[in-house]
């Protein structure tokens, strides 16, 4: 979805009010006395000059302090910009939040500082305190009814923008990501070599405040390189596990799908042995029991694949998973006809549960592939046996007329309508 200008323009703001923080964080650690003589002056009505000669520790306590702010303002400063870079140019919703409170506290408190002391008396550090307000107040107004009137990611419509332009756009976002990032650096290592460029130009020894300031750049160009480190490490970490439960998940559902193949394989096999043997001998139990619980294992191992992997099957793949289906429903209604003597209410419970589960499957997909009446004949019979209520058992006899009423039509074959009845129990004595 394309973005509202305002939340275009805000972000840029907010980035630039971030940077303009950073700045003011180095000018601080770089030239405290700077700031902090007007302020003192306005504050005391005495002389910073005055002050130095006669409390020389006590003035070398502020500037340390001034010193400190600076680098605070510096880590704040970092938290902007990588908070903004991250979420506030997407306009999520904490970001607005978190900019907003944390501006208001710390603007709000510097204005207040300098209000105490004197706006007028302490005109260059409340010039600088006004110009980040307004930029903070511009970033975080501005962009607000866009941001807090945004529906959530999910709910987003698509783009209609074209991929090329999207790709374009990200190439464009990332190319300003890493300029900034370059700048910054830029001035980190400008900040921290201008003493050796001081004393190689003028031939003396630079400024304290210089030196200040190229030790405190390479402290934190130190700890940015240990927590890039640190990150990069945990990263690794983090993507070896994430690779390796992927490995170990694609491999199980490879060994799954293997072993179903097996033992669908052995399933169809048996299938067909039983299937020569039927027609001439309708007592062989143990066969057919086999060949119920080996289709029923593949199944099984068939079940525990992701569904979205099983959509993404080929549809002879999906029919052929039905046709086990249908014939486990089909195996089971036979079974328990003829063979309701041998076996236990325990195990009736379960194949008639069994039954109904994958009978009624394979029976909603019929229509899916060709109007498959061999699983409608076998979803027909178990409701016509194994039904539940009346409705259901008259449900079967209504499948056992269409299947009766396609054979009429030419549909099903003489061989077929056999097989059906011996299921449905109407053949021929």
């Amino acid at each position: 979805m394309q973005q509202a200008p305002s939340i275009k323009i805000g972000w840029k703001v907010m980035l630039a009010m971030g940077i303009y923080l950073a700045a003011l964080g180095l000018f601080l650690v770089a030239a405290p006395q700077v700031v902090f003589e007007e302020e003192f002056g306005a504050f005391t009505e005495k002389s910073w000059t005055d002050f130095i000669s006669d409390n020389p520790e006590s003035s070398q306590l502020f500037l340390m302090l001034t010193k400190f702010l600076g680098a605070h303002l510096l880590s704040i400063a970092a938290l902007v910009i990588g908070i903004t870079l991250v979420a506030y140019r997407k306009a999520e919703k904490w970001s607005w939040y978190t900019l907003l409170i944390s501006g208001i506290i710390g603007w709000g408190g510097a204005l207040t500082y300098h209000t105490i002391i004197g706006i007028p008396e302490a005109l260059i550090g409340s010039l600088l305190v006004i110009i980040g307000t307004v930029l903070f107040v511009i970033a975080i107004a501005l962009p607000a009814k866009a941001i807090l009137s945004k529906q959530p990611v999910a709910a987003q419509p698509r783009t209609l923008e074209r991929p090329s332009a999207q790709r374009e756009q990200q190439w464009h976002e990332s190319k300003s990501i890493w300029a900034l990032i370059i700048i910054i650096l830029g001035a980190v290592v400008f900040g921290i070599v201008q003493p050796f460029i001081w004393q190689w130009v003028h031939k003396e020894t630079p400024p304290p405040g210089t030196v200040d300031l190229a030790n405190l750049l390479t402290i934190i160009l130190a700890l940015v390189a240990l927590a890039v480190t640190g990150f990069a490490i945990l990263a690794y970490r983090v993507l070896r596990h994430r690779l390796g439960e992927s490995i170990r998940k694609e491999l199980d559902i490879e060994s799954k799908i293997f072993l179903g193949r097996i033992q669908g394989g052995v399933a169809f096999e048996g299938w067909r042995t039983w299937l020569l043997s039927w027609r001439v001998n309708h007592l062989d139990h143990e066969l057919l029991s086999y060949v119920i619980s080996t289709q029923i294992r593949a199944l099984d191992s068939i079940g525990q694949i992701d569904p979205e992997r099983i959509a993404e099957l080929p549809e002879d793949a999906k029919k052929s998973i039905n046709q086990q289906k249908s014939n486990v429903a089909g195996y089971i209604v036979y079974n328990l006809r003829i063979h309701s003597d041998k076996v236990s209410p325990e195990e009736r419970t379960r194949y008639l549960e069994i039954a109904r589960k994958y009978g009624k499957e394979a029976y909603d997909e019929a229509g899916k592939f060709g109007n498959n009446y061999d699983w409608k004949a076998n979803y027909g019979a178990l409701l016509k046996f194994f039904g539940v209520n009346s409705d259901e058992k008259h449900r079967g006899e209504e499948i056992i007329s269409e299947i009766e009423e396609r054979h009429k039509a030419g549909e099903i074959s003489e061989q077929e309508i056999k097989d059906y009845r011996t299921l449905f129990g109407t053949a021929e004595k």
